[in-house]
């Protein structure tokens, strides 16, 4: 779980820079670059979380493996919003 979750956070922050290296040439495209930016972010930090949450489960911390799993769950949330906003905002 934790590997996985840190691999997840790896492809976000991979993801994030290759967003980050585009040129928008629209308003438009500048607002969706930025709320893509955004989105890969959140899901860097909920990666994160979840990695935190596998290495307190390990450790037997269930509250605070409960805790940061369930934001994990906020990140990747407001990532999943963030990234179907700003697709909207292309298509």
């Amino acid at each position: 779980m934790t590997a996985a979750a840190l691999r997840f956070r790896r492809d976000a922050l991979l993801a994030r820079t290759a967003v980050a290296a585009q040129r928008p040439s629209t308003l438009k495209g500048r607002r969706a670059k930025a709320l893509a930016l955004s989105a890969y972010t959140d899901y860097a930090r909920a990666g994160a979380k979840w990695a935190a949450s596998g290495r307190a489960r390990v450790a037997h911390r269930l509250l605070l493996a409960a805790a940061d799993a369930k934001a994990a769950a906020a990140y990747a949330r407001a990532g999943n919003r963030l990234l179907v906003t700003a697709g909207a905002l292309l298509g």
